[in-house]
């Protein structure tokens, strides 16, 4: 049901925004409406401008802050915050504010905390905010972090849920990091934290560094500001909210304590990330043109106990923008760990390993990578693969690389021409074993592994129109690493044998992928699906769950609507576009897509490996069949995958939208998101050192949980079921951008 604040009074009064109020926890009373919209009595430390404020949630939030005196190690400070209405048994949700802001950002969220049945403290951050600075105290990082020691030493005196926006978020690592006791988890928002202090300002002569801050003052800055932190606000809200945000800049020691601040060298927390030990929740509003939404990503992944939740529609500070869904998220995460802490089987949880690899501590991958070495150097013309770490190769194995490769007679002639001995080697070892299924018997192409192994096997499969040759890079390393490996083609792709075409939908291909694993496999397999893969894999996962360890999905393409119009296409022209899609133009600008900055030898041999399934005399008619079947279409089997999950994402994806990642790591609640800085739409090609061991310890650090429960360090994370219906996400509806249909 939506709740709106009366708009009767006060004319011209900036309306908040809608609360959704689901369950009567959250409920209004009308005495407490009309008390909102009634003239408020401030404080009288407030400047005068606030009687000019109208939002009847600023005013009545003015109403509530008071200055408690708070003794630090130089002075005694008259700090200004906004206390709970009541104690409660539970530990208390403390709101920090952002950058140069004040407890008056959290004037609709505070309101739905409480109502939810949370103490709820907001408090000023010492040098901004409404706090008592006539005898200036120093405002660096040091001095701010001990005030809040003080302030809850002296009045919370309990592990808080520290909730930190923006700039907030790296007082609240910093807090943490300094004083755990006093922390029992962290909300961080949009967060600032990769920022490195205030850089090149703290060296600014005083006189420059206190016209630039008057200067931040100034009511056109501070639009323009509120224009970039929110999306699509009218111009008289824009107005009143920049008068809410730049209130406390009319003390007369705003100034003073800005530059003390600026020139002090400003937060750079970057090297603290890594010890926070706290349950986090990151929010992440999805149209933040603040904070680089991916730094976001990277922050979930370096933090090993951290739940990472997306708000659409919603810009740089969601506590204003989304009161309704940032209070929900915070109470869900508060209060499901106290339920379960009281009843230990009301909440279902996932242990989730804390994967850590060998070179890095995070599961944001920025590991230094080691050149290749000069052996892989040799062969006038060939590709060079990409650098391949912890993971030895044999030198004997090398050179049977380079040696020359007997390739089965049923591959197209044109593979002679292929100089990556990666992709020589791996073509050599591809079969076709007979798979009975459905719509008869089809010699199915692979590349089996070379011994079986105790543990589950992982089962490669591969993009939209593409063959096990992506994995060529890949599949030794996961060898080596002792895993026993299947790379599998899809029915209608790769290099089967299909002369007598069988069906290519979906439900064929399902089929096929099934009768292969009962009659070859038939032990549950970890299932690896790339691009299109993700969505084979997710179907085939919800329909066969026994056949099914776990899943490894690699820049998921899963949220497209199948092949859409390109259904309804008559079969001629259908055949011109497919035709089309193999030529060696169109496959070049899709390699461009996917790889970045590669060299145009190695994109012109990677295309060629990339179309040499095109080149079998029934590619054609196996593609137009795909097409005019609709293709896939998972995005409401998503919510039924039930098994464990690693999603890995490259950082600069250029098919994918990367936020379609975030969404499917938000909807699949046994998943672990790690993303890989400069790397495109193919991980596996591009950075396979880094994918194989993400896949190693992926299955290998579960397997070792088993054998020694101790060994491995596990996260409990409660299942915090996100009640927002799907019509008020409005996630983006995942259509393809250019090239999307022509790599997987």
């Amino acid at each position: 049901m939506l709740t709106f604040l009366s708009a009767g009074a006060g004319a011209g009064a900036a309306l908040p925004p809608a609360f959704v109020l689901i369950g009567s926890n959250l409920k209004w009373s009308n005495s407490r409406r009309l008390s909102i919209w009634a003239g408020c009595e401030f404080p009288d430390f407030l400047p005068k401008q606030v009687e000019k404020i109208k939002d009847p949630n600023a005013r009545n939030m003015a109403s509530r802050i008071e200055r408690i005196p708070v003794n630090l190690s130089k002075d005694l400070v008259m700090s200004s915050c906004v206390k709970p209405k009541e104690q409660k048994e539970a530990n208390p949700v403390v709101l920090l504010h952002g950058f140069d802001s004040t407890c008056l950002e959290w004037r609709y969220t505070l309101p739905l905390l409480e109502e939810a049945g949370l103490e709820t403290w907001a408090i000023d951050i010492l040098g901004w905010g409404f706090s008592d600075l006539e005898r200036l105290p120093s405002c660096d990082v040091a001095s701010k972090r001990d005030h809040l020691y003080q302030l809850w030493s002296t009045y919370i005196k309990r592990p808080m849920v520290l909730v930190g926006p923006s700039l907030g978020s790296a007082v609240a690592i910093d807090f943490s990091v300094n004083y755990p006791e006093a922390v029992d988890r962290l909300v961080l928002i949009n967060a600032s934290v990769y920022a490195k202090g205030t850089g090149k300002l703290a060296t600014l002569p005083k006189t420059v560094a206190y016209a630039g801050v008057y200067l931040l003052k100034s009511i056109p800055i501070r639009l323009y500001a509120t224009s970039l932190a929110f999306n699509g606000l009218s111009l008289s809200t824009s107005i009143e909210w920049t008068n809410i945000g730049r209130l406390h800049c009319l003390l007369p020691w705003w100034e003073d304590a800005t530059v003390n601040f600026m020139i002090s060298g400003g937060y750079n927390v970057i090297d603290q990330i890594e010890h926070v030990k706290h349950k986090t929740l990151i929010i992440l509003g999805e149209d933040d043109h603040i904070i680089d939404y991916k730094l976001g990503v990277r922050l979930h992944c370096e933090l090993p106990n951290a739940t990472l939740r997306q708000i659409p529609k919603c810009g740089h500070i969601p506590h204003v923008q989304k009161p309704d869904v940032v209070s929900r998220l915070i109470a869900e995460f508060v209060q499901s760990d106290q339920s379960q802490k009281a009843k230990p089987d009301s909440v279902s949880t996932i242990s989730v390993p804390v994967m850590i690899s060998p070179t890095c501590t995070s599961r944001y991958l920025a590991c230094p990578v080691s050149p290749p070495s000069p052996q892989f150097r040799a062969g006038a013309g060939g590709a060079t693969p990409p650098a391949l770490t912890n993971l030895k190769w044999l030198n004997s194995r090398r050179l049977r690389i380079w040696a020359g490769c007997d390739f089965p007679d049923f591959l197209p002639k044109q593979v002679e021409k292929i100089k990556d001995p990666y992709a020589r080697k791996l073509a050599s070892r591809i079969e076709r074993i007979p798979v009975n299924f459905s719509k008869g018997c089809v010699m199915s192409s692979c590349v089996k592994p070379k011994e079986q192994k105790e543990a589950n096997p992982v089962v490669l499969l591969h993009g939209f129109d593409s063959t096990c040759l992506e994995w060529r890079y890949t599949l030794p390393l996961l060898e080596e690493a002792g895993l026993e490996t299947w790379a599998v083609d899809i029915l209608g792709w790769g290099f089967s044998d299909l002369g007598r075409l069988p069906s290519c939908d979906v439900a064929s291909k399902r089929d096929h992928l099934y009768q292969l694993w009962s009659t070859y496999i038939k032990r549950p397999m970890v299932l690896v699906g790339p691009s299109l893969g993700s969505a084979v894999a997710i179907d085939f996962s919800v329909h066969y769950p026994e056949a099914v360890d776990r899943l490894v999905l690699i820049d998921a393409s899963v949220y497209a609507e199948g092949t859409g119009k390109l259904a309804t296409l008559p079969k001629a022209v259908a055949y011109a576009g497919v035709y089309l899609l193999k030529s060696i133009p169109l496959r070049l600008y899709a390699a461009s897509l996917a790889f970045n900055g590669l060299p145009i030898s190695t994109c012109i041999d990677w295309t060629k490996i990339g179309r040499l399934h095109c080149l079998l005399p029934w590619w054609e008619d196996a593609t137009v069949n795909f097409m005019i079947s609709g293709g896939y279409n998972v995005i409401d089997q998503i919510k039924h995958v039930k098994h464990k999950t690693l999603i890995i994402w490259g950082e600069d994806d250029q098919i994918i939208d990367y936020k379609l990642g975030v969404r499917l790591h938000c909807e699949i609640p046994s998943a672990t998101l790690c993303q890989i800085p400069q790397c495109g739409h193919i991980p596996h090609v591009q950075k396979p050192d880094v994918v194989s061991r993400l896949i190693t310890e992926f299955v290998q650090s579960d397997q070792s949980q088993k054998a020694k429960p101790d060994s491995v360090s596990t996260v409990s994370v409660p299942m915090i079921t996100v009640l927002l219906r799907y019509s008020e996400l409005e996630f983006m509806a995942g259509e393809s951008l250019p090239g999307q249909a022509l790599v997987g």
